[in-house]
C-alpha cells in the first residue's frame, strides 16, 4: 500500500492483478507447470537493511533525482543510493537542531509557577498579564518541541517500521517469565522472610516445605525480533518462491538472486541486463540458450 501507484507493469496481462497470474483459472501461469515448460526466477536482495525504506522511496521518485526506474535509459537504473544516507542523516540532525532549540527557549523563558490566581495575587494586575503571556509563550514552544522531537522519532525508527510491514522483521514469541514470591514463617506462624525468583519452568515455584509457602504471581510473555532478508517490497523468500521451482536448492541454477539491486529496481538494472545474458547464453539453463544473432 505504500508504494501504491507507482509503479506499472510492461503489459495488462501481465499485472498483478490478472486473471492470468492469479486467477482460478486453467490459464493461471503462477500455477502451470509442465516438465516440457522450464522456469526462471529472478529477485533482488537489499544488502544494507538500514536503508530499505529510503531506497524504496528513492525507486517512487521520491530521492535527490525525483526520477522512477521507468524514467531513466535502459538499465541505468542500478545506482538507488546517491544522496540517501547523507540525506537521512541531515534530516534527523536538523530535526534535532529544532528540538534542541526550543528545549534552550524552554529553560530560558519558563513559564510562572502556581494557578493564575497566584500571578495576581503576588504582582498584582501587571504580574497577572505578564505570567499569562509568558505561559502561552511556554505552551506554543512546548508544542513545537513536541512536534520536532515526533518529526526526530518518525526518522529515526520509520525504516525499522516498514520493514516490520513489509516482513523483514518478525516478531515471534520466545517463551514465559513466571515470577515466584515466597513467605518463610516461623514455628509460631509469623513472617520471618520473604523473597521472589524468576524462572521460565512455572514447576521450579513450589513450597519446599512446611514453613515456607511459594506462589506464582505473575507471568510475563517474552518476544524476539528476527530479521528477514527483503528486496523492499516483499520478504526474499517470497521473491523467490516461484511456482514449479525448488527454490530452496542453493544449486538450482534457475532461481538467480541480484544482490543489491530492489524490488522497483530490478526492472531496469543493469544487474538484471547482465543475468539475462547469462541466462540467454546458457550460463543458468541450457534450455535457454539462445544464439545470438550474426
Amino acid at each position: 500500500m505504500v508504494f501504491k501507484g507507482y509503479g506499472q507493469p510492461i503489459a495488462q496481462n501481465i499485472n498483478t492483478n490478472s486473471p492470468l497470474l492469479t486467477g482460478n483459472t486453467s490459464e493461471n501461469l503462477n500455477l502451470f507447470n509442465n516438465n516440457n515448460l522450464h522456469k526462471v526466477a529472478f529477485y533482488g536482495r537489499i544488502e544494507n537493511r538500514d536503508q530499505t525504506l529510503w531506497r524504496m522511496l528513492n525507486s517512487a521518485g521520491q530521492g535527490p533525482l525525483h526520477q522512477m526506474p521507468s524514467d531513466l535509459d535502459p538499465f541505468t537504473a542500478d545506482d538507488d543510493d546517491q544522496g540517501i544516507v547523507q540525506g537521512i542523516n541531515e534530516n534527523i540532525l536538523n530535526t534535532k537542531i529544532e528540538v534542541d532549540k526550543w528545549n534552550d527557549h524552554l529553560r530560558m523563558y519558563p513559564a510562572c509557577s502556581g494557578s493564575p490566581f497566584s500571578w495576581w495575587l503576588s504582582g498584582g494586575l501587571i504580574n497577572y498579564f505578564w505570567c499569562n503571556d509568558r505561559q502561552n509563550d511556554h505552551n506554543a514552544a512546548t508544542a513545537a518541541r513536541d512536534g520536532w522531537q515526533r518529526g526526530m522519532y518518525w526518522w529515526i525508527t520509520a525504516n525499522e517500521q516498514y520493514l516490520r510491514l513489509i516482513g523483514g522483521i518478525e516478531t515471534v514469541k520466545s517463551g514465559t517469565t513466571y515470577e515466584c514470591n515466597c513467605n518463610q514463617y516461623d514455628y509460631d506462624g509469623f513472617l520471618v522472610n520473604s523473597w521472589s525468583t524468576t524462572s521460565i519452568n512455572p514447576n521450579d515455584c513450589y513450597s519446599s516445605n512446611f514453613f515456607i509457602d511459594c506462589n506464582t504471581t505473575s507471568s510475563t510473555d517474552n518476544y524476539v525480533d528476527i530479521p528477514h532478508d527483503t528486496d523492499g517490497a516483499v520478504t526474499v523468500e517470497s521473491a523467490k518462491a516461484f511456482y514449479g521451482l525448488d527454490f530452496n536448492d542453493p544449486n538450482n541454477k534457475n532461481v538467480v538472486e541480484i544482490k543489491g539491486t530492489n524490488h522497483s529496481k530490478v526492472t531496469n538494472d543493469v544487474r538484471t541486463k547482465n543475468a539475462l545474458n547469462d541466462l540467454f547464453l546458457g550460463k543458468k539453463d541450457p534450455w535457454f540458450a539462445t544464439r545470438t544473432k550474426q
